[in-house]
């Protein structure tokens, strides 16, 4: 492969591994999202047990100072969550500040109220509480919110006014945010991010990002602060153009937001719209009608008309979504109908084969059964073979040279008997063939050498034979590596002499003889006594394959 189609194609393969990565990410995200929006009530109850036990501090406290502290305290705790509420606690710090006479708490209980109702959406009251307030008597935190309250409301005035109007009042707007900054902590979290917005305004977004990131990575103790860290970082990534990273932010703060819990927050609003671009229909539903509920129930009059906007663009998006479905269901049908027919012919045309395969399968298998009985029986008559050949080779060895040594015997005999003879000696001649009996010696040497070549092939002889016996009827022999004349007699009947005449003849004896061992031996088997001489056949020769029977 030449380098440059190789390094394309591990290019695209990085590309599309990186995507997956992102998708995942921000999948996991969502679904860790929305398992905090499932427990929104409970961020809330906690809220509300928080909020309680002020105004029980409230309710019990004497000292005004403290009552004014409660009192603002529970105004900030009601802001971002229950404007109504907000309202009441804002006026109730104004009453307790005047009646105490406290000048800087009136201003500042004034710039609550003033923010509170400009949000509420009441602009001229807004407007008149703002002209109330002396700046002169503001502690620098306060004067900087006063700033942003009248900034708020010039904008808001301005936001339907023409165009000129706007860019008249364009420089105030500027004037009264560097004042808020300015009366902000040098280098504290809240006047950074008031920067970055301005060098976002400013079309800086590279400057604002290295101006705010490293605060937000170095970690913002503040739920409610770093959910707005956050939610800046989302727009300065958006004018940056870097969408995965926008919708990251996104995420962050929507899940900062819900856990303080706030129901102004811009980022869940927001996060809905995106997911609507996205095509995350049914997920954008259910976090538009999330921040619908916030804002009805903190009365935040502009969110719930922007909510309402963004409502009627999903319920166009479903609109869209199914006549969408409809259409792609027709032609599902469409195709769904052709497959059954197609299917139905394939399933005739199946069944036609399957019945076709089942005759030759059955034919097949009844061969197969034939084979192997074949097999089995070729495979017991190889093992009767082997068998007999193993019998045949061990004996015709042994009984060559016993007729070799009976030839040599029997001449050296003739030889005696002729000098005998010879010598004229008759009377000596007569007592040589009455006082011995040379075949007596020549059959137990006979008997010997069977003995021997038979456990040479059946080292185990006895012990099978032994079970197949009753206990008191089993063989010990005398002297190892012979047998008795009842051993003899089985062990020429797994030779496959059965006979009893034959038996009688090799072992020199008589048939009623043989008739009698044999009847006996049967008694004392175990088990059925007809099968005695079949199990004394079957027993195999040592080292030879087991012998296959029917």
């Amino acid at each position: 492969m030449k380098p440059f189609p190789l390094l394309l194609a591990v290019l695209l393969f990085g590309i599309g591994t990186s995507c997956t990565d992102r998708t995942d990410r921000h999948q996991k995200a969502l679904e860790e999202l929305d398992r905090i929006i499932e427990r929104r009530d409970a961020y809330g109850r906690t809220k509300n047990l928080r909020i309680a036990a002020r105004r029980d501090e409230l309710a019990a406290a004497k000292d005004p100072r403290k009552r004014i502290a409660l009192a603002e305290e529970i105004y900030k705790e009601y802001y971002n969550y229950d404007i109504d509420s907000a309202y009441h606690y804002a006026r109730r710090m104004l009453a307790l500040a005047q009646s105490y006479g406290d000048g800087t708490r009136i201003n500042c209980a004034r710039v609550y109220l003033a923010k509170t109702v400009l949000n509420g959406g009441m602009y001229g009251e807004a407007f008149r509480i703002l002209h109330q307030v002396d700046t002169t008597r503001l502690a620098p935190a306060n004067k900087s919110e006063y700033y942003n309250v009248y900034r708020s409301y010039l904008s808001k005035q301005l936001s339907g006014a023409d165009p000129a109007l706007k860019a008249r009042y364009r420089d105030s707007l500027q004037f009264y945010n560097v004042l808020r900054i300015r009366n902000l902590p040098e280098g504290s979290v809240p006047r950074k991010e008031l920067e970055a917005m301005m060098y976002c305004k400013a079309g800086e977004a590279r400057k604002a990002l290295d101006l705010l990131l490293p605060e937000y990575e170095a970690g913002i103790e503040d739920t409610h602060l770093r959910a707005m860290v956050a939610y800046r970082l989302a727009l300065i990534y958006e004018q940056l153009g870097d969408a995965d990273r926008r919708k990251e932010y996104l995420i962050r703060a929507t899940a900062d937001d819900l856990r303080t819990p706030v129901r102004e927050g811009m980022a869940l609003y927001t996060l809905a719209g995106l997911l609507l671009e996205e095509g995350d229909v049914e997920r954008a539903n259910r976090y538009i009608n999330c921040s619908m509920e916030d804002a009805l129930y903190c009365n935040y009059r502009s969110r719930m008309q922007q909510s309402s906007e963004m409502v009627q663009q999903i319920a166009g998006a479903y609109i869209d979504s199914l006549d969408a479905k409809r259409r792609a269901m027709g032609y599902v049908t469409i195709v769904v109908s052709l497959l059954v027919v197609v299917l139905l012919g394939s399933f005739f045309t199946i069944l036609v084969y399957y019945r076709k395969i089942r005759q030759i399968s059955a034919a097949r298998l009844e061969m197969n059964r034939q084979l192997r009985e074949l097999n089995e029986h070729i495979r017991s008559i190889n093992g009767e073979l082997r068998d007999a050949n193993n019998i045949k080779d061990e004996y015709v060895g042994h009984y060559l040279s016993l007729c070799s040594r009976y030839i040599v015997r029997i001449n050296d005999y003739r030889k005696l008997l002729l000098k005998v003879y010879k010598d004229g000696d008759c009377d000596a001649l007569i007592r040589e063939l009455r006082t011995k009996n040379p075949a007596d010696a020549e059959y137990k040497e006979f008997l010997a050498i069977f003995d021997e070549t038979f456990l040479h092939l059946f080292p185990d002889f006895v012990a099978h034979v032994n079970r197949l016996m009753t206990d008191a009827e089993r063989f010990s022999p005398r002297q190892p590596r012979t047998l008795n004349t009842e051993l003899r007699i089985l062990a020429l009947i797994r030779l496959g002499v059965t006979h009893s005449a034959k038996i009688a003849a090799i072992l020199n004896c008589s048939v009623a003889t043989i008739h009698t061992y044999r009847a006996q031996l049967r008694n004392a088997a175990i088990g059925d006594r007809n099968a005695f001489d079949d199990a004394i056949r079957r027993i195999d020769i040592a080292g030879a394959e087991p012998l296959q029977t029917a």
